[in-house]
């Protein structure tokens, strides 16, 4: 039995994100896909367009079989720990074989070798990186440049300056120190950039669909031509049920009122806040009107924008430093929540439960698999957390309708 394990935030689900998956499975030969998928909160530190629920659906009537959340400590993180708490889902699930993601590169070898110096980083590597960060450049651009430093090989010295190759070496980072089983592959990015803003034919980014509704004022007409059918149809319903795309400027005035609440000290306990940062945070808070307008007086060379972002997400949250080093290493905090499943993604999720050697707990329904007292509750309690304050931002959920503790696994009859 093979089974294809991707990794991925389909905000939303879009034709370059089919045509991976449907790459993919031809690649691989895969019997089932499994997609460890974002929930509210995203790696760039944005809210998702459409809540967790309604992009589950739209991946499973897709093509995606089963869809497992990642954890907001996780999803709402840097590129390493994303992809550290994705692979730890995959490994633990005891039955998939493959791997896939796309990248700009398009060749595993290249991105391999990248990942290798990553995961035994020698003593020079460590200098050189030591040194890029005293200038005061970003962790992502230090690393970059110092792979270029120790390095001859010219194919590797530019794998680290596109976001899906960043991700990708990750992913392959994460298998290496793990001595995963996981056979990995990549799919070369098909016609656009991660960060392309234009529309140019059918297949675009997840960046310039954002940029297309916000552009539009949510209007889900302007997607037609760039989602497949089934995402279309999925967005339109909810949206004729008044559920509209959620943007970061809708979380401003909650993140204003955390900053006002929160004192300095403990501020510098929030995750990713380093350096004394919550002290600009706290100057600047009370004169800009917009989320952009804040982030552009607190970015420097150092603190990029989309890291940034993030910060504002875990004050939002009360995401704490110490949190995040006990779910790093307690083995027993990750779990594998369902967010959705096809006819096909029942018959794997009965193997997964039944026969196949997993060390993961799978969880359906967290009223009764997922009490105060399970060991992996305190890293739950922040998905619950963090959809709740995404249905407070957007103000058009019935809150306890939508409340993790209600909603069920969307299940697609075929």
């Amino acid at each position: 039995m093979k089974v294809l394990g991707i990794i991925a935030e389909y905000n939303p689900f879009h034709n370059g994100h089919l045509y991976h998956l449907n790459k993919s499975v031809e690649i691989s030969g895969a019997d089932f896909t499994v997609c460890v998928m974002s929930g509210n909160f995203l790696q760039r530190g944005e809210p998702a367009l459409f809540n967790k629920w309604i992009r589950a659906e739209a991946a499973v009537r897709n093509g995606i079989d089963l869809v497992i959340e990642l954890p907001f400590a996780f999803s709402g993180s840097s590129a390493e720990h994303f992809a550290k708490g994705a692979i730890n889902i995959l490994n633990r699930l005891g039955c998939v074989t493959h791997l896939s993601f796309g990248s700009e590169k398009g060749e595993i070898e290249d991105l391999y070798r990248t990942a290798e110096i990553l995961s035994h980083e020698s003593d020079t590597f460590k200098e050189h990186l030591k040194i890029n960060l005293k200038k005061g450049n970003s962790f992502p651009y230090s690393r970059e440049i110092s792979i270029s430093e120790v390095t001859e090989d010219l194919d590797i010295q530019n794998v680290l300056n596109a976001p899906n190759n960043i991700l990708g070496v990750e992913y392959l980072k994460w298998l290496i120190r793990t001595d995963s089983r996981i056979k990995p592959l990549t799919i070369k990015r098909y016609s656009t950039g991660y960060h392309d803003s234009n529309i140019n034919n059918n297949i675009c980014s997840a960046t310039a669909i954002r940029e297309l509704l916000i552009k539009k004022k949510g209007k889900v007409e302007a997607l037609q031509n760039v989602v497949p059918f089934s995402t279309y149809e999925t967005i339109t319903y909810y949206m004729n049920k008044g559920i509209a795309p959620l943007f970061k400027d809708d979380l401003w005035h909650l993140i204003q009122y955390k900053l006002l609440t929160t004192s300095s000290q403990e501020l510098g306990e929030i995750f990713s806040a380093s350096e004394g940062i919550e002290h600009r945070l706290l100057s600047q808070v009370y004169r800009k009107k917009t989320m952009d307008d804040f982030i552009s007086r607190i970015k420097t060379k150092r603190y990029t924008q989309t890291s940034i972002q993030r910060l504002l997400n875990h004050i939002l949250m009360s995401f704490t430093k110490k949190d995040m080093n006990a779910f790093q290493t307690d083995e027993n905090c990750m779990y594998g929540r369902i967010l959705g499943f096809s006819s096909k993604g029942t018959r794997l999720l009965r193997m997964i439960k039944e026969t196949c050697s997993t060390t993961l707990p799978v969880i359906t329904n967290i009223n009764k698999e997922a009490g105060p007292d399970s060991p992996f509750y305190p890293l739950l309690k922040y998905d619950i957390t963090a959809s709740d304050v995404y249905h407070l931002a957007s103000g058009q959920y019935d809150m306890y309708k939508e409340s993790d503790y209600v909603r069920k696994p969307y299940m697609h009859k075929e």
